[in-house]
């Protein structure tokens, strides 16, 4: 089930087939603005019950993507067919070659002080020839960008913001991990302070299969963060990179990153997905301060229960559609948490889900997304409390029932390194 609008998918393809000389700048500025809206609000998650496919439907409201197309060709529009011709670089800017392939991604790091923008969220975005900065709600710094060498880049500006003027040159170095995960810049020159105060650092690659999403995508053996989960919501939600940190073995895939969910998978299963993957089998999920669900299976929680992880542990010992193991302590990052594990009650033939593609099973939990269990299905929960009434549940979801100590003995590991830094 793909939930890339149809109006983004065929500007996508549209700007890949065109081979205009802008078709990479163009594509950066329309898709870098998709993510700057939190995506939430799912409908169900299916449980490997036909015909949802096993999917979550994560995406955006329609007119986001609607009005970041109508951006997109309004900016063709101006630069194809307008007489007026664009601020031209530096005589340099044409030295290099084009960007290898290993950069042209968005890479996300930890939030810094840019003169101008102090305290903002860093993605460096990155296309075969260009480069632009998005501190989460807007995009500057606009820039041709070439490959000059073994490991050396050059940006050269083609709009004057943030300090930078057009024709400015910078050079910098970098080095990627042997698998491309990660990245490292370092400067050598730029008149442009708050371009370098942005460059500089560590980054991690996002190579989300999900076009409307910075998730990572396939990782190499490693530590990483979040980028949009908030496990500590207050106020109005804004990016906040590392609010979860991790460490994963060879083979896993980080493919979604939400407010309210971030997800790992094993790379086998997210080379199956197709790029809206949010229920797929064989995977860790992080619910952020969910509720019990409402035992009807409507888009509410359920009345009468509190939201700590004792109290969720008792709505789930309530619920007779189902059956929950003993209750185990463990140890998540630096913090005290419990496990127990779910399937459906035997015999239980109510059903969930959409109403026009019910399924027989039962809810879980509702944070805005719905999650629910059916027949043939085995899950751990992992419950913690992050304190000022923030509550995580982390839900290992494997193939099926008959698959679980396999998957489980994998995940529990990963499970254990994670860590939620508070703000």
């Amino acid at each position: 089930m793909s939930t890339e609008n149809d109006v983004a998918r065929s500007l996508r393809l549209w700007l890949k087939e065109a081979r205009h000389e802008d078709a990479d700048r163009v594509l950066v500025l329309v898709f870098a603005q998709v993510p700057a809206t939190p995506q939430r609000r799912a409908n169900w998650l299916a449980r490997r019950f036909p015909p949802m496919s096993n999917t979550i439907r994560f995406g955006i409201a329609a007119a986001v993507v609607v009005v970041a197309a109508i951006i997109g060709f309004t900016y063709i529009n101006s630069q194809v067919g307008s007489d007026e011709p664009s601020p031209a670089p530096s005589p340099s800017a044409n030295l290099g070659g084009a960007l290898p392939d290993g950069l042209r991604h968005p890479f996300l790091g930890e939030r810094r002080d840019v003169p101008g923008r102090p305290s903002t969220a860093a993605i460096l975005v990155f296309g075969a020839s260009t480069f632009e900065f998005f501190d989460g709600t807007t995009t500057s710094m606009r820039s041709s960008a070439a490959a000059m060498g073994s490991g050396q880049l050059q940006v050269v500006s083609v709009e004057g913001t943030a300090g930078c003027e057009i024709g400015d040159e910078g050079r910098y170095a970098y080095t990627l991990s042997p698998g491309g995960s990660l990245m490292t810049i370092t400067l050598g020159s730029d008149p442009c302070p708050a371009r370098a105060a942005a460059m500089v650092g560590e980054f991690q690659r996002s190579d989300c299969r999900n076009a409307d999403n910075f998730c990572l995508g396939n990782l190499e053996a490693g530590s990483y963060s979040s980028q949009y989960v908030e496990p500590r919501p207050a106020g109005e939600w804004e990016a906040r990179f590392g609010a979860l940190t991790y460490t994963v073995p060879e083979g896993w895939a980080a493919s979604a990153d939400f407010p309210e969910l971030y997800q790992l998978m094993t790379q086998s299963e997210y080379a199956t997905d197709e790029g809206d993957c949010g229920d797929c089998d064989a995977s860790i999920n992080v619910w952020v301060n969910p509720l019990p669900a409402a035992p009807n299976c409507s888009e509410n929680s359920a009345a009468g229960y509190g939201t700590s992880a004792a109290d969720l542990r008792t709505w789930i010992a309530d619920q007779p559609g189902l059956v929950s193991g003993p209750q185990h302590d463990v140890t998540i990052g630096s913090l005290s948490a419990f496990y127990f594990d779910i399937e459906l009650a035997p015999g239980w033939t109510a059903t969930c889900g959409d109403p026009a593609n019910p399924f027989i099973g039962a809810p879980i939990f509702f944070n805005g997304y719905h999650l629910a269990i059916g027949v043939g299905d085995r899950q751990r929960f992992v419950l913690l409390d992050l304190g000022d009434g923030n509550t995580v549940a982390i839900n290992i979801d494997p193939r099926d029932a008959t698959s679980f100590d396999a998957f489980v003995a994998e995940a529990m590991p990963i499970v254990e390194t994670f860590e939620f830094p508070a703000p």
